[in-house]
Formats: structure tokens, sequence, C-alpha cells
């Protein structure tokens, strides 16, 4: 009878765990159907253009070519049939705006830089009503808001006297009685600037929603002053002696700021974990924002060293750590003659730690979750998304031993970043890991005949052009944008993408990578992983 009652008691028990872990399993997949059925209903786009010059010059025409695309098939979008693309200054004034129709994932438009428009760096963002439904999350009443402006007299650069704007501050409503008594502020330079406001209205607070997202097209370059004679062409601006902040920096000499250094840390998954290995990324930039190839070592405490680190590349590099409860660990540099001292992360006393190793040249991805010994197990679930779209899902459990690793087959990888996220039933992010798969198709190739040594300016010229698939195959069909610039090489412009590192990369991070079509430029697939997972 004892043995009866203890086989009973056992197998009731199996049926209790068997149905919580079932509870567990539907919990952790309506998350993974939620993403699902969220980008079936709101499909991601990707807008690129393919502009006629990296730099122009004021009286000059910037001719554009858009593509919009699905964001995950990469193929002419069927969604959106406007595209808007916006011509900002560098003080973020739009000059102008166009409502493009788009037909088969495309259209065209142009710019014209007209006399009365200042040189500097210009904007031009592109972008369909569905992107600004992802990104960074604007003011649901962004129309109610009123947009301040400061106004100084002043004169222009021609020496006449006129109404200057120097700033602009995006006001909440509510906040406007608080600021009914202010007419005027006072700078630190003891002028006196006259506030102005009004309310942005719906055309305005458009173009103002793509400023909080930053899955928009934008691409920055150069203006510069009109040619003196047709085909003398100077790369130089104007300098307005009221607005030094719309000309040329006044910080040109290299010791106006201290020389100084500063590093950034990111464990890999989000956090460390106090008893688990983990290895840190870390970038370090010197007063000017630049980067810069550093070494140094990891001390427990003040004195006591456990690990060196060294940037491999753009002062970027990667150590690894194991932190131990109630330790805090030191990063020390030496640069430029001055010992520098960072504070590492604290580590939690419970969490997960997710190692990803991304795949090279068509195999599979590999991933590891690693557990402190007091961290509860739980049956946890995984998410693989690459551009918003769920690849793949499955559960998993870490073992008694603190570590289990998951293997993701290549046909579930699509070229581009991917994003692997952890989360428990509650839908809590335990740790989250973006990592590049790097495309195994070659492009389209395009040859030309011979161009003529030199060319005039507009001077018309046949071209004979033969497009190949990347299959090396003749093709007949198909769009493609072409355009043609002298070779000079511009340092001091911002366009080094193409349609491949706007579709892949750029797109998908948020702030600015530089020199980002250099990413693509490596001889091998594992080199190409290697730089960008840095």
């Amino acid at each position: 009878m004892r043995s009866i009652l203890l086989f009973i008691t056992a197998l009731l028990t199996s049926t209790v765990l068997l149905a919580q872990t079932e509870s567990a399993v539907e919990k952790l997949k309506d998350y993974a159907t939620n993403i699902i059925n969220f980008n079936r209903e709101y499909p991601q786009e990707k807008v690129y253009l393919h502009m006629d010059n990296r730099s122009y010059y004021i009286g000059d025409t910037i001719w554009f070519k858009a593509y919009v695309m699905n964001a995950l098939s990469l193929r002419p979008t069927h969604t959106s049939g406007v595209l808007y693309v916006e011509l900002l200054n560098e003080n973020g004034v739009e000059m102008e705006h166009k409502k493009l129709r788009v037909e088969d994932g495309m259209c065209h438009g142009e710019f014209s830089l007209e006399d009365s428009y200042r040189t500097g760096y210009y904007e031009i963002r592109a972008y369909t009503r569905n992107m600004l439904n992802f990104g960074n999350e604007a003011p649901a009443d962004i129309e109610n808001f009123y947009m301040e402006s400061a106004i100084q007299e002043g004169e222009d650069v021609s020496g006449n006297k006129a109404a200057i704007t120097t700033r602009f501050e995006l006001i909440d409503n509510n906040r406007m009685k608080e600021k009914e008594k202010e007419k005027t502020k006072k700078k630190g330079d003891g002028k006196m600037y006259e506030l102005k406001r009004g309310p942005i209205g719906k055309e305005s607070s458009q173009s103002l929603i793509a400023d909080y997202n930053h899955t928009v097209f934008s691409r920055v370059f150069p203006v510069y002053m009109r040619p003196e004679k047709p085909g003398l062409y100077k790369e130089e601006m104007d300098f307005y002696p009221m607005h030094t902040h719309l000309s040329f920096p006044k910080e040109t000499e290299i010791d106006i700021r201290p020389d100084d250094l500063q590093i950034s840390f990111f464990p890999e998954g989000g956090a460390l974990v106090e008893g688990v290995p983990s290895i840190i990324a870390f970038e370090a930039i010197d007063q000017w924002g630049r980067k810069r190839d550093i070494e140094g070592y990891i001390t427990e405490g003040r004195d006591n060293e456990i690990t060196t680190f060294k940037a491999l590349s753009r002062g970027r590099g990667t150590f690894s750590l194991r932190p131990e409860k109630g330790k805090r660990y030191y990063a020390h540099v030496t640069y430029k003659g001055k010992d520098y001292r960072f504070e590492l992360p604290e580590a939690e006393e419970v969490g997960y730690v997710l190692r990803v190793q991304p795949p090279v040249a068509d195999g599979n991805a590999m991933f590891s979750v690693l557990a402190s010994q007091t961290t509860p197990r739980e049956l946890l679930g995984w998410t693989l998304q690459c551009r918003g779209a769920l690849t793949a899902f499955d559960t998993l459990t870490v073992g008694l031993n603190g570590n289990t690793t998951v293997g993701i087959p290549a046909k579930r990888l699509n070229a581009g970043v991917n994003q692997l996220t952890l989360f428990n039933t509650r839908g809590e992010v335990l740790a989250d890991r973006l990592f590049f798969v790097c495309p195994t198709m070659q492009p389209a190739t395009l040859s030309l005949s011979l161009l003529p040594d030199k060319v005039k300016p507009f001077q018309k010229i046949t071209l004979d052009m033969n497009v190949c698939d990347n299959s090396y195959r003749h093709t007949s069909h198909g769009y493609f944008s072409l355009s043609v610039t002298d070779a000079d090489e511009r340092p001091d412009t911002y366009d080094t993408g193409d349609i491949r590192s706007e579709m892949l990369l750029s797109s998908d991070l948020k702030g600015f990578i530089e020199d980002v079509d250099s990413y693509f430029r490596h001889d091998s697939p594992r080199a190409m992983a290697a730089d960008i997972d840095q």
C-alpha cells in the first residue's frame, strides 16, 4: 500500500510539474507570436538615396534616386506610396521639403541650392510614414508643442540690419504659463535675445518626429561657395561673423582643449554577473571624440592587477573578466603622459550572461547562456530577429553547471544585423546581443566602356554599360542608377556609405558610423565579421 501511495504521489507531482512547464512554454510562445503578428501588421521599411555627388556648390542641383525597400526581404516595398525628403541646413532648419510618389519601390527628385542659401554642412533626410513607427519615441502630442526661437538683432553677411534666429527650443504647451513672463534672456556675451513662440502645426510636427527616429535615412555633405568661374572649383565656405556656430569651429588649434581620455565599457549581453565569466568590449575616445588605440591593465581594487587589454582598431577591443562578489574593478591607462583610472560596471548578484559566436562564411551561429549559482533556474525563451522580423524561437533551461549552449542553423540567419534576446515568462529581457551576419551572395557588377581622359563641365558623353548578376550572367531587365563624379577624394564628407552598408548595417544601429563602407572592403567574410563585431 505504501509503495502504491508513493507511486501516486510521484505521478501527481510529475503531472503538476508538466502542467507548469506547459504553461510556461505557452507564455513564452505568446511573446514570440506577438512579434510575428506585429511584423505582419506593421512591416518595416528602409530607404536609400543614391545622390549624384558627395559635395556641392551654391547654385548646384542635388539630384537623387530613392529606393524604398521592405526591411526583411530588401526588395521593393508595396506598403508606402509616398516618400518624404527634407533638405536641412547645419542649424537644423528645413530649407525644402518634398513628397514623392513611390512606384515599384522607387522615385527620384532634386533640390536646388539657391543663391540665398548659406554654405556649410547640409543634411538630407528621407522616410516614409511607416518608418516613423519605429525608433525612439517622440511625444504623442507633439502637434500641441510650441517652437520657441531666440531672435537677436544683428547684421547679415552684407552688413544690413537683420533679425537673426540663433536658437530653437521645443516647449511643452503645459509649460507655457511658466514662461509667459520671459520676454528676453541674457546670454553670456551680454547681448539680449527676444523670445518668440509659435505652435508647430501638423506639417512641421512630422519633421520633428523624424528627429526622434534613428531609422530614417540621413546623409550629411558639404556645400561650398559658388565658383568664381565655371570649372574653377574651390572647397571654400563663407565665414559668418554673426554666426560663428554656422561656420567652422573656433577650436581649430589642437591644444585649445586639454588632453583627455574617456573609455566606455559594454559587457556582452548587457550586464556583468557575480561569479560568471564575461567578455567586455570597450571604446576609447579623446577630447575631440576621436578614437584612440590604447592599452592598459585591469585591477581588482586599486592595485591588484589581474589582466591586460589593448585596442585592436578604432579605439575598440575586448577583454575577459570574472567578477567576484563584493569586489570592484578598474581599468588603468596612461595616455600622453597622464595616468587614468576608470571604474568598470558593477556586477549584479543574480542574472544571466549571453555569449555569442557569430557565424563565418555561411555557417551556423552559436550562443551560450551562463548563470550564477544564486540565480533561480527557470524555463527561458530566446528569439532571433533580423530587421524586426522573427527568424527563430525556442526555450531553454540553464543547467546546474550554470552553462547552456545552443546552435542556430545557417538557414535561420539573414544577412545583416541580427538581434538575439533572452527573456522569461514575465516578459522581462534578461540579456540582449546584436551580431552581424555577412552576406554570402556577391553583388551585381557593372562594366563600362573606357572614359575619356578629360571631360569639360556638363559635357555629354556616351557610355556602353553591361550589368551582370551575382552569377556573372548578363541581365536584360532591372533598374539601376549611375552617378559620375571626378576622381578627387573628399575627406570632409560623411557620405561614404552605399546601398549595401545602409540596408545591412548603418540603418539598424543608433548613432553615426565613421567610414561605414570600410567594413565591407575586407578580403574575407571572417575578417569582415570580426571587424564589425568589434
